[in-house]
């Protein structure tokens, strides 16, 4: 376990953004291989990719995470744990310091492009969601692409953690919160645009996926301009 502080942490993170050993061209592909389960670690790639070129050099604000990047003030890095979950496939927004160790896995990786079968999986997920009724929201999309079996090697979990990349991407729009693929945004507006939202404040889906509803639908040029490169 490593313990750094909040701007030691910033600025090691804005130094892997400056140089990127792969392009969004190859953390799509990553994440195309995610989404058929020939390759569950790539299902992170992506949103770890979005995320890093969004720190900016900034001082601390708040208490205990930074109102403006969402890291701890004080954070104790558990590599191990980290990378046991994104080989897994999991793909997570919400504990912002893992991308650290992640992505400093990611550099190891070889890169590929992903098969046609493998793209053709994220092409059917895609037209599964766009066959939903207007007022579907994220866990009953979820429910309905597990019944359709064409996920494989995921749970109800890493299934968010895939709806939940399309969503940063805007490929899965909100209306609540700027994607990261947009653009820079605070934590303290990911906090507030939560407060926006409709049901439970206890749901395990967060945004941007939680402001998503099916009369949405999928955004296809966003997905042609990311994955068509």
């Amino acid at each position: 376990m490593q313990s750094l502080p909040h701007d030691q942490l910033l600025n090691q993170l804005i130094n892997l953004g400056q140089q990127p050993p792969h392009t969004l061209h190859s953390a799509a592909h990553y994440f195309v291989k995610g989404v058929a389960g020939t390759l569950p670690r790539g299902r992170s790639i992506l949103m770890d990719y979005l995320r890093l070129r969004q720190f900016q050099p900034h001082t601390f604000q708040g208490t205990s995470h930074c109102e403006v990047c969402g890291l701890p003030l004080t954070t104790d890095i558990r590599s191990d744990d980290a990378l046991r979950s994104a080989y897994a496939g999991h793909a997570s927004n919400e504990v912002i310091e893992n991308v650290l160790p992640r992505w400093q896995n990611t550099i190891t990786l070889p890169t590929s492009a992903p098969t046609r079968q493998e793209d053709q999986v994220l092409r059917d997920l895609l037209l599964i969601i766009a066959d939903s009724t207007d007022d579907e929201t994220p866990g009953q999309l979820e429910k309905r692409i597990a019944k359709a079996r064409i996920l494989q090697k995921t749970d109800k979990y890493k299934r968010h953690g895939i709806l939940q990349t399309l969503a940063e991407c805007g490929i899965l729009p909100n209306e609540l919160i700027v994607p990261l693929y947009e653009g820079p945004r605070t934590q303290k507006q990911f906090w507030d645009a939560h407060q926006q939202l409709k049901g439970s404040s206890r749901s395990d889906i967060v945004l941007p996926l939680a402001g998503w509803r099916g009369h949405m639908g999928v955004d296809l040029d966003r997905y042609r301009e990311i994955f068509s490169a």
